[in-house]
């Protein structure tokens, strides 16, 4: 009955139909599954693997190698036959003289802008001479191949390189994860091996790998 005094007979089932059928999203259960997995990646193994600081060093230092072979020297480069000439060139270009006026007034040819160049350009003795610089200048006459050759560097470019403490966790992760991504894939591969002789629940457990379980 309602709160009016009056009775309300409740509906039956030939009254509802219609209702219902006519909206049928407000009268339906949402379908849950259940579902039981491993949910692993590599990276969730790292925190797993031991990394000593010793590995850390040796890594960051590797780092610093390869970085350092990404340094650029923007190079002027100009030949002499005569070594006196080839030092008054040098010496005028120190005492300020623009390369290009010294060689000029040397009787020189005019040099040449290579632009940047990575330690890999030139002769060995060409070589090892401006990639020793770490800041712009004149550098020495250098003797090779019956000539002198002369070498103004512009410019140098240095890429960045991060301290050990900003590099650590990176080191720990170039370390780890492919140790991880082993002991992961073997971790599998023998899962995959005692399945049919024990459940999924009792092989996850020996080849310690975490099952998941869930509803959706």
């Amino acid at each position: 009955s309602s709160g009016s005094g009056f009775d309300i007979a409740a509906p039956n089932d030939d009254e509802l139909q219609p209702i219902m059928d006519a909206n049928p999203d407000d009268y339906q259960r949402p379908e849950y599954r259940d579902f039981v997995g491993i949910f692993l990646t590599p990276d969730d193994m790292i925190p797993t693997i031991e990394v000593t600081n010793e590995d850390i060093q040796a890594t960051y230092d590797e780092y610093v190698a390869r970085s350092e072979l990404l340094t650029q020297w923007s190079l002027r480069q100009l030949f002499v036959d005569d070594g006196d000439a080839a030092q008054a060139v040098v010496d005028a270009v120190r005492g300020g003289a623009t390369f290009e006026d010294a060689a000029a007034a040397n009787e020189q040819s005019t040099p040449l802008d290579l632009g940047p160049r990575s330690y890999t350009y030139g002769r060995d003795a060409v070589n090892a001479a401006f990639t020793a610089v770490k800041e712009a200048g004149m550098l020495d006459p250098i003797a090779d191949n019956d000539r002198f050759t002369l070498i103004e560097v512009y410019q140098v470019d240095t890429p960045e390189i991060v301290s050990l403490e900003d590099y650590r966790d990176e080191a720990i992760n170039e370390i780890a994860a492919p140790q991880a991504a082993a002991v992961l894939s073997a971790r599998f591969s023998e899962l995959d091996s005692l399945i049919g002789t024990l459940s999924l629940e009792e092989a996850a457990a020996q080849v310690e790998l975490p099952l998941i379980t869930g509803s959706i």
